[in-house]
């Protein structure tokens, strides 16, 4: 079996994503990154691309991961002096606040992500790490197979990977297409995983009419892309542009970047490369997610530069807000809020067991 890592063919077919998430064989490698990605004199370094098999045909794809010709304009980092970034995420979230509320709809979601992503880079931080709730872009409707009988679909192709792939790809492709706030001459879309991979991890390279500020964005790539030797060599060749990973957490291979590597372990021959992969992507700039904790409905909400926030669910049904902080809480620390919300709102255990078996 061939390694991912191993170079296929220059002449190896790419396969790109369509706005519907559908693949499209057949185009050249120098369709996939610009000219200045695949420099004079760069070695070229490569995964062997291939969706998986509940998405889409098994395509072939040659990704080219080089470096960028020259670095971010000196003074990115000063520009946008004098704008705060608190002005602007507030007239996303919640106007005349200072800050973003959660967001009600998936668009004013992916508008407090793009202001937050802005912010983040105006400060210089360019690797940058991002969660969606991706589950409101899922269809309202359950979907139905089809057959004769016209029975629901397993739950992977309704509410897993497959089927947030599918959902959000319309609405990443529309964010990745409106970061930098410069013109955009293209944006090129391509999967990253290995046809052993569960994974169906998704390169969306905007690339700028300055490609001083072309910015990639890693959407549900996994645990190989974090490891694969072929990744330095990509981020050190995008230098101070932008880089984000986007869902990591919702990746068939999950991991999450705050544990500094420490998922990896089991991986003798990966975990160096993933304790430095989380701390390159150590800043979490955007962040809307839910689960359930102790039996409650909870959410854990920040866009950059504000506090982390961690809100709950009562048993009327509103959303309440229970704690600020300035780290990302721990699972521990969530349930252990939950059981203070519990006492003070003297929850009595049948009260809480209706609420979980609504």
């Amino acid at each position: 079996m061939q390694s991912p890592l191993a170079a296929p063919p220059i002449s190896a077919s790419l396969g790109a994503v369509t706005a519907a998430g559908s693949i499209v064989p057949g185009q050249s490698l120098a369709t996939l990154l610009p000219r200045h990605a695949c420099g004079q004199g760069r070695a070229l370094k490569s995964l062997r691309v291939l969706t998986s098999e509940r998405a889409a045909a098994m395509v072939p794809v040659l990704m080219a991961l080089t470096g960028a010709r020259k670095s971010a304009r000196a003074g990115r980092r000063c520009r946008g002096a004098g704008r705060t970034a608190q002005g602007r995420l507030g007239a996303v979230g919640n106007p005349g606040i200072g800050r973003p509320a959660l967001p009600l709809s998936v668009s004013q979601m992916m508008r407090q992500a793009s202001d937050s992503i802005a912010a983040a880079y105006e400060d210089g931080i360019s690797r940058q790490w991002v969660r969606l709730r991706l589950d409101m872009t899922l269809p309202k409707e359950e979907s139905r197979s089809g057959d004769l009988l016209n029975q629901p679909l397993p739950p992977e192709f309704t509410t897993g990977c497959v089927a947030l792939h599918k959902a959000a790809l319309p609405y990443v492709r529309e964010l990745v297409g409106g970061l930098n706030g410069t013109a955009l001459k293209e944006l090129k879309v391509a999967l990253i995983d290995d046809d052993t991979s569960p994974d169906i991890g998704t390169l969306l390279y905007r690339e700028a009419e300055d490609s001083k500020e072309d910015a990639a964005v890693f959407f549900l790539a996994g645990r190989r892309f974090a490891t694969a030797g072929s990744t330095p060599d990509f981020l050190a060749g995008m230098k101070e542009r932008l880089v984000v990973m986007l869902n990591s957490e919702d990746a068939a291979s999950t991991f999450m970047v705050e544990n500094e590597g420490s998922d990896f372990q089991s991986e003798p021959f990966g975990y160096e490369a993933a304790v430095a992969f989380c701390k390159t992507f150590e800043a979490q700039t955007y962040h809307y997610s839910t689960r359930i904790v102790n039996g409650w409905q909870v959410m854990q909400f920040r866009a950059y530069p504000q506090p982390w926030e961690f809100y709950i669910v009562g048993l009327d049904g509103n959303t309440l807000k229970l704690k600020e902080t300035l780290r990302k809480p721990s699972f521990e620390q969530m349930a252990a809020w939950t059981v203070e919300f519990e006492k003070s709102e003297q929850v009595s255990p049948m009260a809480k067991r209706e609420k979980s078996l609504e």
